[in-house]
C-alpha cells in the first residue's frame, strides 16, 4: 500500500535523498570519491579501538568527556566551547533544531556542501542562495542578501566541492558587517589540509560573533567510518546546542580513536606529505594535458572534463576508479577527485588520458 501524501511533512515531499560518493563495496575499486584519508587508519587509533573494545557494554562519556577537554586544550579554549557530534553532519542538524524558527531564512552559497541545503529543507526553512564568484564563495553578494528574516548562514571554508578558501581579511569583514541576529556556521572540515598563512582559524572571533565552527575526524584523521566530529563556539551557543543533542550521541570507540589520532604526529605529518605530493603530481599532469581544474588547498580537486560528469564517472568506474560527479552541485561537467596514494593517483591519470586524451 502506498503512503498517502497527507502523511508526509510538506517540507520533505520533494526532497531527494543525499547521494554519497561511490564506494568500493564490490572490491577492487580505487575509491577517490569521498575525500577520505589516503593512508587509511592511524595505528594509534587501531590500538585504542582494541584497548577499549571490552568496554562497549558501558555508555560512552557524554558531557564533559576527556575528548572535549583535549580538543579544547589543543586550541587554547575551554571544554565548554566544544560539542561532539556523530560526524559534524549531526551538528549541522543541531544548529537547525536549536536556532531556526518558522519564517526565518537560511543563507547559502549555491555551490557548497549539500547537507546545509538538505537540513534546511527538512526543517521547512526558506533557503536563499548566491552563486560563487570565480569559484569562491561570494561574501559581498551574501551580505546584500541578509535581511531581518536571515537567521543562519552556512559556508564551508575551504569550500566543498570547489576546494578554494576565504582568507582572514575576507572573513573578518564579512562577520563585522552582519547583524547580531545572524548565526554564522563555518564548516572547516578540510582545515587541516590547508597550508596558507592567511587561512583563518577564527578562534579569537568566537567571543565577538554568533559564530559556530565545524570540524571532523572523517577526512584528515581517517575516522570516517566511526562518525565523529565536533563544533566550536562560545559557551552560550554550545549550551543551547547541547539542549537539543541526544545523550551518548558519540560512541565509545569513536571517542577513544579520536583521542589517539590527535596525538599521532607521525600519521599527521605523513598525511600532509602524501596529500601535498599527490596534489602537485595531479596538477602537473592536468597542466600537461591542458585540462582545466580548480586550484585547491584540500585533499581533492574538481576537474572540468567537458562532458556529462555523471556519464564520465561511470566510465571511470569501468577502469576501476570511483570519482564524484558534481551534477548535484550544479557543476554538470565537473568531477571531484580525492588525492590518493601515489599508485592510485597514477592510475587515475592513466584512466583520464585514456578517456579524454589531451583535449
Amino acid at each position: 500500500m502506498g503512503v498517502a501524501q497527507s502523511l508526509i511533512k510538506e517540507s520533505i515531499r520533494e526532497i531527494e535523498r543525499y547521494q554519497v560518493g561511490r564506494g568500493d563495496e564490490e572490491g577492487g575499486v580505487i575509491k577517490l570519491s569521498s575525500n577520505e584519508n589516503p593512508l587509511g587508519v592511524s595505528e594509534k587509533a587501531k590500538e585504542a579501538i582494541a584497548k577499549f573494545s571490552g568496554r562497549i557494554h558501558r555508555y560512552p562519556p557524554d558531557n564533559p568527556s576527556p575528548l572535549r577537554k583535549e580538543i579544547a586544550e589543543r586550541f587554547c579554549l575551554k571544554a565548554e566551547n566544544i560539542i561532539l557530534g556523530n560526524g559534524s553532519d549531526e551538528i549541522i542538524d543541531l544548529v537547525i533544531k536549536a536556532f531556526l524558527m518558522c519564517e526565518e531564512e537560511v543563507l547559502l552559497s549555491e555551490i557548497d556542501f549539500l547537507l546545509y541545503r538538505l537540513s534546511a529543507k527538512i526543517a521547512g526553512a526558506k533557503i536563499v542562495s548566491v552563486p560563487p564568484k570565480e569559484f569562491k564563495t561570494d561574501l559581498e553578494a551574501m551580505k546584500r542578501k541578509v535581511n531581518k528574516r536571515t537567521k543562519i548562514i552556512f559556508l564551508s571554508n575551504p569550500n566543498n566541492p570547489l576546494g578554494t578558501y576565504l582568507n582572514r581579511r575576507e572573513m573578518e569583514e564579512f562577520l563585522r558587517a552582519l547583524p547580531e541576529s545572524v548565526i554564522v556556521v563555518v564548516d572547516q572540515a578540510y582545515a587541516e589540509f590547508v597550508d596558507k598563512d592567511d587561512y583563518p582559524l577564527l578562534f579569537d572571533l568566537l567571543p565577538k560573533h554568533n559564530l559556530i565552527l565545524l570540524r571532523t575526524f572523517s577526512k584528515f584523521y581517517g575516522l570516517a567510518g566511526l562518525r565523529i566530529g565536533y563544533g566550536i563556539s562560545n559557551a552560550r551557543l554550545i549550551e543551547y546546542l547541547n539542549r537539543v543533542r541526544f545523550p551518548f550521541n558519540v560512541n565509545y570507540l569513536a571517542q577513544e580513536a579520536a583521542r589517539a589520532v590527535l596525538k599521532d604526529k607521525v600519521f599527521a605529518n605523513k598525511t600532509k606529505e602524501t596529500v601535498e605530493c599527490g596534489r602537485r603530481y595531479i596538477f602537473s599532469r592536468l597542466d600537461e594535458m591542458g585540462v582545466f581544474y580548480i586550484n585547491t588547498v584540500t585533499n581533492f580537486v574538481s576537474i572540468d572534463i567537458r562532458e556529462d560528469g555523471e556519464e564520465f564517472s561511470q566510465k571511470m568506474l569501468n577502469y576501476g576508479i570511483a570519482v564524484r560527479d558534481l551534477k548535484p552541485y550544479r557543476l554538470s561537467r565537473f568531477v571531484r577527485v580525492s588525492i590518493g596514494q601515489e599508485k592510485e593517483n597514477r592510475k587515475f591519470i592513466e584512466a583520464l588520458k585514456a578517456l579524454i586524451g589531451g583535449r
